[in-house]
């Protein structure tokens, strides 16, 4: 043993010899050329990782947007093929062909088929031809079957194929389907006759082949490849390039060369849903400028090598020159101010000699030291006078402990802030009795580290002080520590922040109500870039495909600088994919930006919606009902000239049973024709008044409006012997408003009057009169019945009131008429009127104010 520990011993100081004699510029080398290497692998790595990475995920990037993009080329396509279906269906001449054609469903006859030429029911091919390019169009009758059959190419499609169209009968849709693994665009929609009688369907057959494919994706400029794939199978059908990939090839087998992704065809109908839309994006592309990047990499990385084994080479020379310098100044300064001799000079490694040296010269520093500290220990004495009176002086609460924590010096201040007196807490009191039970634990911990800490100057943090009472209140806590001679003393420093706290607090509340609000709150700078958002804002930013720090869509950032400029609110309805929003930007010019208030109003918008639905309800049946009270004044209006007809007609077969020329025939004819039109128009009347329609606005002469509802009351008017009055106002200028529902008001007053008119036994007048006031168009309805009681005037518009004796009103006339003109922005109005009845005013604006939705 004792041989082993000389053996060791031995080596130990040989190699401190090498290391003392061997030159720092190869020692400089050496490390050099070490910590390059080492930078050079770990940079490889994580750059090679982040470069792959980076890669994988840009290729899969690019293959989502490329599917998305093909896909919606794809839809494209495919309504291009349906806006053509609706195209050839609604065509005069399909129509026209339809109309004299009768199919019976027990015939026998063969279809009609089209190969040369086109048949007569289809318009010119250049009307409707560059739109499509199918191979089959067909003509299904209402038992689905084929009558007529229009090849286009000369192709035969399946059986299996011809057999499912009878299911289009019912709801003819545009599907996507295969047979036998071609798979096939089916468009059908009804074909009516020219009296809109729904004859059969239209069908037209198109093949989803690579020529489909291709022009679908026409426009995009890409290298990806599209395909329909066999959900189940995973085998390709058909694809956009079949010399690059043929059918049958399973989507395993394209895996290493192509980038795959898949998307469904649910909305085609369902037909199949096996079907799959894929797009394919080769990786060899992308795999070889991998390459290239990470071969640039590693020639960067092998330059920063380089540089970096210069560099550190230089810094160790440049190190030990500067050593050596420092060692022949330490050198004199020993010699001058502590009188040691001068260390011999030698070659070789400065730093073992600059290490002996030191081991000396620090024990003579510390001898050097200990005789200052007993000379500067009477100039710490007068200092600690300075201190004291400092203290006294201070605003904050200086209290000086020992290393356990005991008080052995208060200040005024902490006097008066924690309510003791200094004899009581002096050797009496712990520090920590001033600290509150919810923050002790705390303050025990950070004192405790404190004490430990060796090298600790300062430390701070915010915790609850106790007064003598039990009050508490906020403090912030710095503590010092005093390094005596034989003990270490600590200082705390307690600053009430109970006001700052307040102020902080009230700060941080106001903060906090943006992001606490359920409502979206923005705030956009005058370039539209979004400042500011809450959570609640995430759905509206989504709608715009916008965030934070990001630009609004041009239309709100033009919004955004009117308001500004303006100075004024403005106001919007936006409508998303789920909700609904009142939004008010509310501008800040001084400050150069606008703050948007966004509030959902989707609940009141589908309540508004549902109410209106109801309305429309309560407005047709009182249509129906208003129908069934004027049946006998309709019926009236078609006798006469259904009676007109009949008489004509019998004397024209009188003339043409006497040898009557031509021209004799032409009068009886023409009266025939006009006295036709005219129960025509009356009946298109009727049956727009009755039929359930959707609420539609157009431009309307309200005089000629009047006259119409006047002419097919005039059966009423005159069996109650009634003297009507009609002041057309002049120059009336046409009012967007929806017909049906406001002639159903005029013809609910109109009835009204009548009936009030004839319980009262008078002799009956009423006078309609137009006039223009205030930009508003007033209709006027005044009879001389008896009027309308206070007490009934209360609760004329409420539903299912009624005034009426008979029994026969149902109470919703006034109410429906009411909700009416109130959607067309108007108000009606009722009061006691110069000839001695009730007078009902009907006020309309001439322009709707329709809020503005995005």
């Amino acid at each position: 043993m004792k041989l082993l520990h000389m053996l060791n011993e031995k080596l130990r100081q040989l190699g401190r010899a090498i290391l003392r004699y061997t030159p720092m510029s190869l020692f400089a080398a050496f490390f050099g050329l070490l910590a390059g290497y080492a930078l050079w692998e770990v940079i490889d790595t994580v750059q090679k990782d982040a470069v792959n990475k980076i890669y994988d995920e840009q290729l899969q990037s690019n293959l989502d947007q490329r599917a998305r993009e093909a896909l919606i080329h794809f839809d494209h396509s495919v309504q291009s093929y349906e806006t053509t279906i609706r195209l050839l269906s609604n065509h005069r001449k399909l129509a026209n062909y339809l109309n004299p054609v009768y199919w019976f469903p027990d015939d026998q006859e063969p279809r009609l088929l089209y190969t040369d030429k086109q048949p007569n029911w289809l318009p010119e091919p250049e009307r409707w031809k560059p739109l499509a390019s199918p191979t089959h169009i067909m003509l299904l009758d209402t038992q689905g079957q084929i009558r007529e059959e229009y090849r286009l190419q000369q192709t035969v499609l399946p059986e299996e194929l011809l057999s499912q169209l009878a299911s289009y009968i019912s709801s003819p849709q545009t599907i996507l389907t295969d047979i036998d693994g071609e798979p096939y665009l089916l468009a059908a929609t009804v074909a009516e006759d020219a009296a809109y009688n729904i004859m059969g369907t239209l069908v037209m057959v198109v093949p989803v082949d690579a020529t489909f494919l291709s022009s679908a994706q026409r426009g995009l400029v890409t290298e990806a490849l599209t395909a329909v794939v066999d959900g189940a199978t995973q085998v390709i059908l058909n694809s956009s390039d079949p010399e690059v990939i043929g059918k049958g090839v399973t989507l395993d087998q394209l895996d290493k060369k192509y980038a795959v992704t898949t998307q469904s065809f649910a909305e085609y109908g369902g037909a199949n849903s096996n079907l799959l839309f894929a797009t394919m994006i080769p990786k060899a592309s992308v795999r070889e400028l991998r390459r290239s990047v990470i071969a640039l990499e590693r020639r960067q990385r092998a330059i920063v090598a380089f540089s970096f084994i210069i560099f550190f080479s230089l810094l160790f020379m440049l190190v030990s020159n500067r050593l050596s310098r420092a060692l022949k100044r330490l050198s004199d300064f020993s010699q001058r101010a502590l009188g040691i001799s001068q260390p011999v000079a030698r070659s070789g490694n400065q730093l073992m000699v600059l290490e002996e040296w030191m081991k000396q010269f620090i024990n003579l520093v510390r001898e050097a030291r200990e005789d200052m500290r007993s000379r500067h220990e009477s100039e710490i004495l007068e200092k600690e006078a300075l201190t004291s009176a400092i203290m006294d002086a201070s605003v904050d609460s200086i209290i000086t402990t020992t290393s356990d924590g005991t008080i052995i010096d208060f200040n005024p201040t902490a006097e008066e802030e924690f309510d003791y007196s200094e004899d009581e807490v002096v050797d009496n009191l712990s520090v920590e009795r001033l600290i509150a039970p919810e923050s002790r634990i705390y303050f025990l911990n950070l004192f405790a580290e404190c004490q430990r800490a060796k090298d600790f100057n300062d430390a701070r943090s915010e915790l609850v002080a106790q007064r003598s009472d039990g009050s508490r209140f906020p403090v912030e806590i710095a503590i010092q520590s005093i390094q005596l001679r034989d003990e270490v003393l600590f200082t705390f420093y307690f600053h009430d922040i109970s006001e700052r706290r307040r102020q902080e607090n009230e700060i941080r509340a106001l903060a906090a109500f943006p992001s606490e609000s359920p409502s979206p709150i923005l705030r956009i700078d005058k370039q539209g870039i979004i400042q500011y958002a809450n959570q609640a804002s995430e759905p509206l930013m989504a709608f715009w495909h916008s965030g934070r720090m990001q630009e609004l869509p041009l239309e709100w950032r033009i919004r955004v600088a009117e308001a500004l400029s303006s100075g004024e609110d403005f106001e919007r309805e936006v409508k998303t994919e789920d909700a609904v929003y009142s939004i008010m930007l509310s501008p800040i010019p001084e400050l150069e930006y606008v703050n948007l208030y966004a509030r959902d109003v989707t609940e009141t918008r589908l309540a508004e919606e549902e109410a209106r639905r109801h309305q429309n309800e309560l407005i047709h049946v009182c249509r129906v009902s208003s129908m069934g009270e004027m049946a006998t004044g309709l019926a009236h209006e078609l006798n006469q000239p259904l009676s007109a007809i009949i008489n004509y007609a019998n004397g024209a077969k009188r003339r043409f049973v006497r040898g009557a020329s031509g021209e004799e025939l032409l009068e009886p004819l023409e009266n025939i024709t006009a006295q036709a039109t005219r129960a025509a128009q009356i009946i298109k009347w009727l049956r727009g008044l009755v039929e359930r329609q959707s609420r539609v606005r157009q431009s309307v002469d309200v005089n000629e409006m009047i006259r119409e509802v006047l002419s097919f009351m005039d059966f009423e008017i005159r069996k109650a012997r009634l003297d009507v009055e009609f002041d057309a106002g002049s120059d009336l200028p046409p009012i967007p408003l929806d017909l049906v529902q406001v002639e159903q008001v005029i013809l609910n007053l109109l009835r009204n009057a009548i009936d009030a008119i004839a319980a009262s036994g008078v002799e009956g007048k009423i006078r309609i009169s137009t006039r223009f006031e205030n930009d508003n168009l007033v209709i006027l309805i005044e009879d001389n019945g008896p009027g309308i009681s206070e007490q009934a005037m209360e609760h004329l518009f409420e539903p299912f009131f009624s005034t009426k004796t008979t029994g026969m009103g149902m109470g919703m006339g006034l109410a429906i008429s009411q909700s009416i003109i109130e959607e067309h922005d108007g108000r009606i109005h009722v009061s006691s009127g110069e000839l001695g009845g009730a007078t009902f005013r009907l006020s309309l604006p001439l322009l709707a104010r329709n809020k503005q939705i995005a």
